[in-house]
């Protein structure tokens, strides 16, 4: 992020927002085509000024579906439908054909992109280098002045670059190496392997300098499974969650007792759950870190871990739901937990698992591996009481699913389970296997 600041003229002192890069979100909206990913940018939005957002209209033909929110776009590939091929002039944008050009080898059918005369004079002649390229793949191009009609070849794709990746040229030219870097996000060969070389990917320097890296980033993220595990008090959720941490090499990340940990210090200040005011002014005396033991990530206050025994005394089981409740605990700590996916990353784990009451919900909602675990009350009781402790698993219910804040709900297209009759192992291996199919997809 870049700030700046320009004296006023006049006295006039309004503030002019200046909308993001068009183009440069182009390229990562593009990405479901390549791959099976929701990709989202941040600040666009349908009514931006710069003519480029109308390559959005190009990629739902493809079969891409993009949606704007207030936080920026969305793009996923729409449900159901097969990529296919598309047939746009972009006169009007075309700084943007390049990566649908790229990404034709991908599609059904052949495209065809027209009203490109001008881009013969732009860095290099970026019709006739994308034609070169894309020949290199294997695929069949004509090229007029103004047009490129490509028709796809997966096997070819698979055939020459079966051996070696396929070196492409950058002729200098930034789009260029962006646009094939999108395309060489696309699993080929189904085992990970790149299979095309970008020659000069510093030729990006200028205009996106770290295009790669984040190109490397989301890369990671999309093959990192996130296991979104919620269900009320004495649900199985830990068990299950620890379980499948065990069996599949995921971090496991309990947020239950991170509101426990709050809970515990808030109690410690002397601060009560309706004393907002109280609240924040302790909050703000609070740091949050990590330390992972074995594969569990403990929250730390301030550099130190409560001790369990401090987290499940009469006092804190009697509070945690009340602070739980509180909008200010619960955005204190949101951002921190959606930072744990980074943490797994970076300590080598295969994925992540968390756990807790909104993270299907609030934290993760666009997590593919959504789960809301549920019994009936008595064996709920019955669990709670086998383990010596003292929750009222039914008022911990009311309270949690009638908080105004991230209220306990099934999320919507999470996977309802009703363990109260399944041993732990059989949940475990549900949720196991559908993380491989999730895998293998």
């Amino acid at each position: 992020v870049f700030s700046f600041g320009v004296p006023p003229a006049g006295g006039d002192t309004r503030p002019y927002a200046i909308e993001p890069d068009a183009t440069a979100a182009s390229y990562f909206l593009s990405l479901p085509i390549a791959a099976p990913v929701c990709a989202g940018v941040g600040g666009i939005c349908a009514a931006m000024l710069q003519g480029d957002i109308a390559y959005t209209g190009a990629l739902r033909k493809a079969g891409v579906t993009v949606s704007f929110t207030e936080k920026g776009g969305l793009a996923a590939r729409a449900a159901g439908e097969k990529l296919r091929g598309v047939e746009e002039n972009f006169n009007a944008f075309s700084d943007t054909f390049l990566t649908l050009a790229a990404l034709a080898p991908l599609l059904k059918d052949k495209t065809v992109l027209t009203g490109l005369a001008h881009t013969r004079h732009q860095e290099t002649d970026r019709l006739n280098a994308m034609a070169t390229e894309l020949r290199k793949l294997g695929q069949k191009v004509e090229e007029t002045d103004d047009t490129i009609v490509i028709t796809p070849d997966r096997a070819a794709l698979a055939r020459l670059s079966k051996d070696a990746p396929v070196a492409i040229a950058t002729y200098k030219d930034h789009r260029m190496a962006m646009s094939f870097g999108i395309l060489g996000c696309h699993d080929l060969h189904g085992d990970g392997r790149a299979w095309i070389a970008i020659e000069d990917p510093a030729c990006c320097a200028k205009t996106f300098p770290y295009f790669f890296d984040v190109l490397e980033h989301m890369r990671q993220q999309a093959t990192f499974p996130v296991v979104a595990i919620d269900g009320g008090a004495a649900s199985g959720k830990s068990s299950t969650a620890r379980g499948l941490s065990e069996r599949l090499n995921l971090m496991h990340v309990d947020t239950g007792s991170h509101y426990r940990a709050l809970t515990y210090a808030l109690l410690e200040a002397g601060v009560s759950p309706d004393d907002v005011r109280g609240i924040e002014a302790a909050l703000g005396r609070l740091k949050v870190s990590s330390v992972v033991e074995g594969r569990s990530s403990r929250v730390a206050l301030n550099g130190t871990v409560p001790e369990d025994a401090c987290l499940r005394t009469e006092s804190v089981n009697a509070n945690v739901s009340k602070f739980a409740a509180v909008p200010q605990v619960r955005a204190f700590l949101k951002d921190y937990q959606r930072g744990q996916k980074d943490v797994a990353c970076e300590r080598g784990f295969a994925g992540l698992v968390m756990e807790g009451r909104d993270i299907g919900s609030v934290i993760f909602p666009d997590a593919p591996l959504r789960f809301f675990l549920e019994a009936d009350q008595a064996v709920r009781a019955a669990r709670r009481a086998a383990e010596g402790q003292t929750d009222a698993v039914a008022d911990r219910d009311r309270m949690d699913a009638t908080r105004k804040t991230a209220p306990l709900t099934c999320p919507e297209g999470a996977e309802r389970i009703d363990n109260s009759r399944m041993t732990l192992e059989e949940v475990v291996a549900h949720l196991a296997s559908r993380v491989k199919t999730w895998r293998d997809r």
